[in-house]
């Protein structure tokens, strides 16, 4: 699968045509990556909208009163924020991702707007909630995600599935050995530092070794 080295004496490979790589590097880390993004699954691409820019337009936006009457989501803890003019999506049935932070998926039946600090995805399935939930994708979210904020390219061509049934039914679905289930179960079960890749302790150690090797 992989044909280009990536580390001398270390059984990493990556594509030629790998768009980036993720925080937590290792063999089976790249092949969850290069098995999520490539195959014959439906495909769908989140969205941003500067329609309501809190900054460029922030005369448009308060909290909601008398003034501002149309509810818009800005980030999970700015709440009661509203517009003074409504978004022309607010009406679409959509699901809402945060632009920084954690992304905590949200359905809406179209009746909130939204400013740039939202990913869109206009869409009646509300169970894809579920499946942006499931470990697999939240372990892809986490480490391909370099600073506080999400980069929109990552949620480009990612698979669409119709409902949501179990991790371990996603599992099958995208044919994930032993190895790589271990490593997404070590990276969503309540962890507090990214675990079995170049960031571990493990590898840390044996790089270390590999420089005192070499003075």
């Amino acid at each position: 699968m992989y044909n280009k080295k990536l580390y001398e004496n270390d059984d990493i490979y990556i594509n030629d045509d790998i768009k980036f790589l993720p925080i937590l590097l290792s063999k089976d880390s790249l092949s969850i990556i290069d098995k999520f993004y490539k195959n014959k699954l439906e495909k769908i691409d989140f969205k941003t909208s500067s329609e309501l820019h809190k900054t460029g337009k922030k005369h448009l936006i308060g909290n909601c009163n008398k003034k501002f009457i149309y509810p818009i989501r800005h980030t999970t803890s700015n709440k009661n924020l509203c517009s003074s003019v409504k978004h022309k999506l607010a009406d679409n049935k959509k699901i809402l991702l945060n632009m920084s932070g954690n992304l905590k998926p949200l359905y809406n039946n179209g009746s909130m707007g939204f400013t740039q600090a939202q990913m869109y995805y206009l869409t009646n399935n509300k169970k894809y909630v579920d499946v942006l939930n499931s470990k697999l994708f939240r372990f892809i979210f986490a480490i391909c995600k370099w600073s506080g904020f999400n980069t929109l390219s990552i949620f480009v061509n990612i698979p669409y599935i119709d409902n949501f049934t179990s991790d371990e039914d996603i599992y099958r679905l995208f044919k994930l050995t032993k190895n790589e289930i271990k490593l997404i179960e070590d990276n969503t079960n309540d962890f507090k530092e990214i675990k079995g890749g170049f960031k571990s302790k493990k590898h840390k150690s044996m790089k270390s070794n590999k420089r005192n090797k070499s003075i």
